[in-house]
């Protein structure tokens, strides 16, 4: 099918856009733009000496602090642990901080100077410099402080002052030698062992995934590229090795490892030595996955803990748009975090779908504005806006976006769209934000029949598409095979048209699609639990009775 099919045409970014930068203005600049799917990871490392003061305090306007381990400081014992006002994305010392937060950490006394060395992990746009500003209580006459970046000095300051010098600096990344933009979601794996007292190492490899940081715990290993102390990357199969405890005494300790992977499994080996009443516990985002007796080796399979459901809400007449994040708690679903998103007061911008557009392990909300027909995306974490763009413009409103999907199982993620006037259905491939191809998949005469959700019913990797009729409430779906409809069903009926699907999830991470349903008229909530087509349990989740909050988009 021919792209042109819906006057699709590029243009310049819509209003919708510079809103939304008039939002950041003082938090972003960017001395290039790049789209969220170019981020790169940098190794950022701080290092003062002759400071008297109490507090320093690093911002970034362009970039995106992903992990970070304790300030070590030379001189023992004067050093606090890493602090920020951040969102703690990764418990203990990995942290997610967004542009324009602060990380601030805290050292010495007024009558000592410590030294001390501060990593931090980065990721900025490809091609782009990291800009802030880097402030520092008091420095002595000899008073130094000097920055790299990817292993290159970019900024020093040296001197004294009664005041708190404020380093304004550009840090250019072009030249430098970026951490590998290794694919997957980044996940906080952390060991606890107890009454260990070997001086022998422990090794762990992982035969999927990759170690991206590691933090102090006396690691060694075999590093493939050599980041400064604490931040190794290691690919798979390559061991983390480190040494602990005493021949003597038992003792109790931690390691916590980032690693990205991008199957839901993480799977390798451990080796541990110790005596035979020690333990090992494993925790992967911070939920508990299993405790091991400790044997002379281990082959593991580890469940990465499934991310919650979002619910992405927007109000109709304000403007306003929250979110809600539900997961699992025992045999129920419930709210584990909400808040709100960025307003946006031009009321013609609607919620369409949700989906992530540049496998980076964020949800892109996708926008439609039924007066321009410009389609937008916002990347979102939870609650953050870390970045927006530009899609595509369909001016013709009687086409809707109806969901998204991986129709072609090309690794791309696209849009399925329905006509409203003429009854067909097409599918847009995007690579990221950018329109590959259009095809065309069906008509289908009858308007009443609208596609409600897209989703994989049977669990197969096969996309389904949910049919509901505004007339008779009958619901059935289409199992496709790309773009061909490999088989179809019927669910059920609900007559009370006031009930709208208005997306699919797997609320209970137990490989069954629930469909969330909204009534228009007592604002209740609830979702039926689908075991493949069938309906195996139905519930309640909540009710919005300002009816003027509309569930804009499931993921």
């Amino acid at each position: 099918m021919n792209t042109e099919y819906f006057g699709h045409a590029r243009k310049s970014w819509p209003l919708f856009l510079i809103y939304l930068a008039l939002h950041w203005m003082l938090l972003v600049q960017c001395s290039t733009s790049a789209s969220a799917a170019e981020l790169k990871l940098h190794h950022v490392q701080i290092t003062s000496s002759g400071s008297n003061g109490m507090l320093g305090m690093l911002t970034l306007q362009n970039g995106i602090f992903q992990a970070g381990d304790p300030v070590s400081d030379v001189n023992p014992g004067y050093t606090d642990a890493l602090t920020g006002n951040g969102p703690v994305g990764y418990v203990g010392t990995y942290r997610y901080f967004n542009n324009g937060q602060t990380v601030e950490w805290q050292y010495g006394d007024p009558n000592h100077q410590p030294q001390f060395v501060l990593n931090l992990i980065v990721a900025c746009p490809s091609g782009a410099n990291i800009t802030g500003h880097l402030l520092v209580d008091q420095f002595a006459d000899n008073g130094l402080i000097n920055v790299k970046v990817d292993e290159v000095s970019v900024a020093s300051y040296s001197g004294s002052t009664t005041g708190k010098p404020d380093l304004q600096f550009e840090w250019g990344t072009k030249s430098g030698n970026p951490m590998p933009n290794v694919a997957g979601t980044l996940h906080r794996v952390k060991l606890t062992w107890k009454n260990l007292n070997s001086l022998a190492p422990v090794l762990i490899a992982l035969s999927n995934g990759t170690f991206v940081v590691a933090d102090p715990a006396n690691i060694t290993g075999i590093v493939t590229k050599p980041w400064f102390n604490l931040f190794r990357y290691l690919s798979a199969g390559t061991a983390v090795e480190w040494s602990f405890g005493s021949s003597t005494t038992g003792i109790d300790g931690e390691v916590d490892l980032a690693v990205k992977c991008t199957s839901s499994v993480l799977s390798g080996t451990i080796q541990v030595a110790g005596s035979s009443d020690a333990s090992l516990g494993v925790e992967i985002d911070g939920v508990s996955i299993r405790s091991y007796g400790i044997t002379a080796s281990q082959t593991f399979n580890w469940q990465i803990p499934p991310p919650p459901t979002n619910f992405f809400w927007r109000n109709a007449s304000s403007g306003e748009n929250n979110y809600w994040q539900l997961d699992r708690t025992g045999n129920s679903v419930s709210i584990v975090n909400s808040g709100q998103l960025l307003k946006v007061t031009d009321l013609n911008w609607k919620i369409v779908a949700a989906a992530d557009l540049f496998h980076q392990g964020t949800t892109d909300i996708i926008w439609r504005n039924t007066a321009t027909g410009d389609i937008v995306y916002w990347d979102v974490k939870d609650g953050d806006v870390l970045g927006a763009g530009y899609i595509s413009t369909v001016p013709d409103q009687n086409w809707k976006i109806v969901g998204s999907a991986d129709l072609l199982h090309q690794g791309h993620v696209g849009l399925v769209w329905q006509n409203t006037s003429s009854g067909d259905i097409v599918y847009w491939e995007l690579n990221g934000a950018t329109l590959i191809k259009g095809d065309y998949i069906k008509n289908v005469s009858d308007l009443n029949w609208r596609i409600t959700a897209v989703t994989d019913l049977f669990h197969l990797g096969s996309t389904d598409l949910v049919w509901q009729n505004t007339t008779n409430g009958d619901i059935v779906y289409w199992t496709m095979n790309g773009i061909s409809i490999a088989s179809s069903g019927y669910i059920s009926t609900v007559r009370d048209r006031n009930w709208k699907i208005v997306g699919a999830a797997d609320l209970f991470h137990q490989n069954h699609t629930d469909l969330i349903w909204q009534n228009s008229s007592s604002g209740d909530v609830v979702y039926w639990d689908l075991s493949g087509a069938a309906i195996a349990s139905s519930g309640y989740l909540y009710t919005v009775p300002n009816l003027q909050w509309n569930l804009g988009a499931v993921r």
